[in-house]
């Protein structure tokens, strides 16, 4: 496997692509990645998607273009979200 050509830090335009869609799974039925104990205190998706970004258990990639056309994918749980008075 190719070495990564950019950092492991989530952009907040990352950040917000990621809550979005994954809020949106939620809202459409998707099951949530938290245990039970901690789904029984979230009550809102956006509640559910935030803890599952800040537990690292968010099931999504981010696909990053680069300027030679390639592309250049991450899981999310292995970026940095210096963002974190968003989440």
């Amino acid at each position: 496997m190719e070495s990564p050509k950019t950092l492991p830090v989530m952009t907040k335009y990352e950040l917000a692509a990621l809550l979005g869609t994954r809020m949106e799974q939620l809202a459409l039925g998707a099951p949530s990645t938290l245990p039970k104990e901690e789904l029984e205190k979230l009550h809102t998706v956006q509640d559910i998607a935030k803890e599952e970004l800040r537990t690292k258990r968010i099931p999504l990639v981010v696909t990053r273009s680069l300027p030679n056309s390639s592309l250049e994918d991450w899981n999310a749980n292995d970026l940095a979200c210096v963002n974190s008075s968003l989440i």
